[in-house]
């Protein structure tokens, strides 16, 4: 009975954020008839909440950008006619299409009409090179690759790598005319030759690879059928995204965090403004320009913004600002403190992963109330801290946190070792370490593949660099173990210095003063700059690389 109770407490709260949201105020008979229709043939997939939303909204602008505007109308054609296009080249159920493209209103449409032509959309990042993009192309099979003309040099190289004949893969690239074995991607508008796939034949598929920290990314496959109205209506009962919001696209769409947010705001028809890349300058003249409402940011760009010079940021009017939402890597209390008190009570920070989706949601009141905290796991989420025994582990004990909910993927293409690791009981996890509090808030402590052992006594980084960043003196940190035949493994800190020149001697006093002296770093390397992948998150793997082997001063 409980069960059954919280499950009508989570629709409840769905039908609460659905019509917070202002979806259905402007729902219209052909609208409501679409939605019939399309539900009526169990076309669940987000691509067709297009089909929806140019019925009802018709004429509004669903992305604005510096060089065109495309209505909800002219949206939906356009998947409509790159899925038929694709359809007419071979490409079907099982396929799988390779998209290696900036943010652009050409990333949604071909990402749609991948799913939406039954194939499966593989999304890759445009920095790649070309062995790094040939091995995704390889291991997801892919059949097709659509790409901006920029990242033309690693297609090319990536040719030479390919298990496929190059004249098997359909290359289509944007912003240039097609060379030899190219296919221009307007010559695959062909709503004329669109075929709607039977659900038995639906792939309805994505395929993310993660960022790759450690060895080959590993494809993430999720069943976009599974992404339905209850959904995202308890997503909206934890974050305020309304019909009318101006949304300012400044992740990049490839990831995780920049396509979800995306479509949770088509979801309810509001308006895309799109950067092709982050620039703090650039988004804040958008903001006034737009009077944007909401942004979604990765800690990285939050930082960009807050250490904006205050005297030029004046220059822009940020008062349309009613939603700002961080995800994808940890947000560190001292930063989490500075955008509120720069912006307001704006501030919502998101946990989730490219495999578990979105977990848990913190508002700017959890923030300050429990500081730390990445929140209550929202409806639909079960959660579990386990030890390394697959024991579960009460209240404020760290342990490796597994989660449950109807938007875990299905596993790993091709890689179902890694798999088997990261599921317990059906059960997903990332080797994210958190605990649980008596109220029932999470705190994220670490990865778990970060952990440090020195002197047989557990380390989390996390909470180093926490202390750390907030010395008035440090920019940002990154504490990690490297090998030690003494300790087994020992703390070091790379720092980005404010003033250009760091002081170990000041920041160890500190640090000793501010935690126990186990946790305090062995030794400090100053930098210019952290090395850190597309979503802001600190590649360790290239600071171990490059300091593992040195001897601390002193020795």
């Amino acid at each position: 009975m409980t069960d059954h109770f919280k499950a009508l407490e989570g629709h409840v709260a769905g039908l609460r954020g659905v019509v917070r949201s202002g979806m259905l105020r402007s729902i219209t008979l052909g609208g409501l008839v679409q939605a019939v229709r399309t539900l009526a043939v169990g076309d669940l997939e987000p691509s067709n909440i297009f089909k929806i939303l140019a019925e009802i909204l018709r004429e509004k602008p669903a992305i604005v950008t510096d060089a065109e505007r495309l209505t909800y109308r002219d949206l939906e054609q356009r998947i409509q006619g790159i899925a038929g296009g694709l359809q007419s080249r071979g490409l079907a159920r099982g396929d799988k299409i390779v998209l290696m493209l900036h943010n652009s209103p050409r990333f949604v449409e071909a990402y749609n009409a991948a799913i939406r032509a039954g194939a499966a959309a593989v999304t890759a990042s445009y920095h790649l090179r070309g062995e790094e993009l040939a091995y995704i192309v390889n291991n997801s099979e892919a059949r097709a690759i659509v790409y901006d003309d920029s990242c033309g040099a690693a297609v090319e190289e990536a040719l030479e790598h390919l298990v496929l004949p190059p004249s098997e893969l359909l290359r289509v690239p944007i912003g240039r005319p097609p060379g030899e074995g190219e296919t221009a991607y307007e010559a695959l508008n062909r709503p004329d030759a669109f075929r709607r796939v039977p659900k038995s034949e639906r792939q309805g598929t994505t395929i993310v690879y993660t960022s790759g920290t450690t060895g080959n990314p590993k494809g993430a496959v999720r069943n976009m059928s599974n992404l339905g109205v209850s959904l995202l209506g308890k997503l909206l009962s934890a974050i305020p995204i309304a019909r009318d919001d101006i949304h300012l696209v400044t992740c990049p769409l490839y990831h995780s965090l920049g396509s979800a947010f995306a479509m949770v705001h088509f979801a309810v028809g509001a308006t895309m403004v799109m950067l092709p890349e982050f620039e703090a300058e650039a988004a804040f003249r958008a903001i006034e320009r737009h009077r944007v409402t909401s942004l979604v940011m990765v800690p990285t760009m939050l930082r960009r913004l807050v250490d904006f010079p205050l005297e030029r940021a004046k220059r822009f009017d940020t008062s349309s600002l009613r939603l700002i939402v961080s995800g994808a890597s940890h947000l560190p209390q001292e930063l989490r403190e500075r955008i509120i008190g720069r912006f307001g009570p704006v501030l919502y920070d998101m946990y989730g992963a490219t495999e578990t989706g979105i977990v848990s949601v913190a508002n700017s009141s959890d923030m300050l109330l429990k500081p730390g905290t990445i929140g209550k796991p929202f409806w639909g989420n079960a959660v579990r801290i386990l030890d390394d025994h697959g024991r579960e582990l009460p209240p404020n004990m760290p342990g490796e946190l597994y989660i449950k909910n109807d938007q875990t993927i299905e596993g790993y293409y091709r890689n179902p070792n890694a798999t088997t690791k990261s599921q317990r009981d059906g059960f997903f996890s990332v080797g994210d370490i958190a605990r649980q509090d008596d109220d029932g808030y999470l705190f994220l402590e670490d990865r778990k593949i970060d952990m440090v052992i020195t002197g047989g006594v557990n380390v989390y980084p996390k909470e180093v660099e926490d202390v750390l960043l907030r010395h008035p003196e440090v920019k940002d940190a990154a504490v990690l173990g490297v090998p030690d035949e003494q300790w087994g493994e020992r703390l070091i800190a790379v720092i980005v210095p404010r003033g250009g020149v760091g002081d170990p001697a000041e920041l160890t006093g500190y640090c000793r003063e501010k935690m126990a002296r186990f946790k305090v770093p062995k030794s400090f390397y100053f930098v210019e700059e952290l090395p850190k992948g597309n979503t802001g998150k600190v590649l360790k793997r290239r600071l171990r690389e490059r300091y593992g082997e040195l001897e601390p001063p002193g020795r």
